[in-house]
Formats: C-alpha cells, structure tokens, sequence
C-alpha cells in the first residue's frame, strides 16, 4: 500500500470590502454640505471626519469596520494655526517691502516659504495624523512620529535631484517616501515590512512609460493598476502578503461608468459614484 503525501494546508485568505449605503452618504454630504455654508467654512473639519468615519466603518476586513477617533477640534486648530502664520507671514512681508524696498523679492518670498513648509511637514503629517486615529478591532494603528525627519529629509534631498535629472528620480523618490512610511507603521505592536528597491520599482515604471507612449496612452490604465500591484506585492504583515484583483480593464470601465454617471445625473450621482469607487479599491 502507497503512502500518500500529506496535503499542503491552505493559506488563509482574509478579504477587504466596503458596504457604505447611498441613502447614509448622500445624507451626510447634504448634512456637510449645509453647515459648512452656515459656518462660513469653520465646520469643514467637522465635515471632513465625518466623512472619514463614514468611510472607515464602511470599510471592513472579515466583516470588522475599521474605526476613525479623530477630534475635529485638533483639526480646525491647525487650520486656524496655518490661516494665522500665513496672515502674520503676508503682513510682515508687505512690512519689509515697504520699509526696506531693496529687498522687496527677499520679502515677498516670505508668504511662499510659510506655504512650503507648511505643504512639506503636512506630506507626513497628514499620513501620521489618519494612521494614529485609526483602529481595528479596538486595536490603533501607529506611525511613527520620528519617520518626520527622515521623510522631510528625503523630500528635500529628493525634490532636488529629481528637478536636476529632468525627473528621472522621480521613480527613485517615490519609493523611498513609501518605504519611509511603511516602515514607520505598525498595528499594535507589530510593524509592517515593506521591501521595494527604488532600482526595481523606476525600472517598472520606465517600462510603463515606454508602453503607454508606443501605445499612444492605450496603455495607461494598466500602468496605473501595474504600480498599485507592484507596491501591494512588497508589503508584509506579520508573514501575511497583499494582493488585488483589479486589472487595467477593469480600472477602464471604473471610469466610463464614473464619468457616465456623473455627466447623465449633472453631478447627483456622486454619492453613489463614491460608494462605487471605494468599494472597488477595497
């Protein structure tokens, strides 16, 4: 009697959905839509994380939301903190041109300045601040607050190398920033693993480039999906890989059935667009 081989046992595989209704974000969107008129703006972060937890729980992995715990107050504070430097910044800047007119070019860069270092530390400020207010399964997410020098370091360095290569970089710079990020995430206490070299992922992406110009831009939807794949394939959590199943055409008729909604409903149908977008990402 032959011995049979033992059987393999199966990789479990653990899938991501999104179950939003039309009815419940058609009614927030009104909802925001109406207070941050009244409010002249100042409900916009209120309207933002509303939002944001309306997508977070209608996001689930196994059938478990994901959860948003952002305060909205934080947010408008820094907006109110953004608004104020750039008003005491464009104030001094008139100041000094007024006063000191040979420098005026010195002085009217000043506003400017505010702007780009404001957009730079927001660059990883931002990822932090929506990782840190996450959770699932009543266990937080976590960025790393020290991955903010390395990432304003490799912005700078990067965004300098790419304007002299002629943006040849920029492949290189992308996949740095990523990994930066992804390095310094966890969930819990376990990091996620993210391994793509920049040399192999600007390869991937010259590769892209070439097709979609000798297929006169025919191509680039499944460019598009191809980098969304290459980097999903260089994550890790815990030994646990990602993968997707959306394909160029599928990314095409995404699309068409996006902008056909939207131009036939004159803009109504976005909430239902929404809904259909995120659920196909997810």
């Amino acid at each position: 009697m032959e011995n049979s081989a033992p059987e393999k046992p199966k990789t479990p595989v653990h899938k991501f959905s999104f179950t939003g209704g039309f009815g419940e974000v058609f009614l927030l969107m009104v909802k925001n839509t109406i207070f941050t008129i009244l409010t002249i703006g100042l409900y916009l972060p209120y309207a933002r994380t509303n939002m944001r937890k309306y997508v977070w729980k209608s996001s689930k992995l196994e059938k478990h939301p994901f959860m948003f715990h952002a305060d909205p107050r934080k947010l408008l504070k820094g907006y109110l903190i953004i608004g104020a430097c750039l008003f005491v910044s464009s104030i001094l800047a008139q100041v000094g041109v007024s006063l000191v007119p040979s420098f005026a070019p010195v002085f009217k860069l000043l506003p400017g300045l505010v702007i780009f270092f404001f957009l730079l530390r927001a660059r990883y400020g931002a990822y932090a601040y929506l990782v840190n207010n996450t959770s699932y399964r009543s266990i937080r997410f976590h960025a790393n607050q020290s991955g903010y020098g390395e990432y304003m370091k490799a912005v700078l360095i990067g965004s300098f190398l790419t304007l002299i290569t002629l943006g040849f970089y920029a492949p290189f710079l992308s996949a740095k920033l990523t990994r930066i990020k992804w390095q310094n995430t966890s969930f819990g206490n376990i990091p996620f693993q993210f391994n793509m070299k920049g040399s192999s992922y600007a390869w991937h992406c010259f590769k892209g480039i070439f097709f979609c110009v000798l297929t006169l831009g025919f191509y680039f939807p499944w460019y598009v999906v191809s980098l969304h794949k290459y980097k999903m394939k260089h994550l890790k959590f815990k030994g646990a890989t990602f993968h997707t199943k959306a394909t160029g055409g599928s990314f095409i008729f995404l699309q068409l059935k996006t902008m056909f909604l939207l131009v036939c409903s004159l803009g109504l149908a976005f909430p239902y667009v929404m809904n259909m977008t995120l659920a196909y990402y997810m």
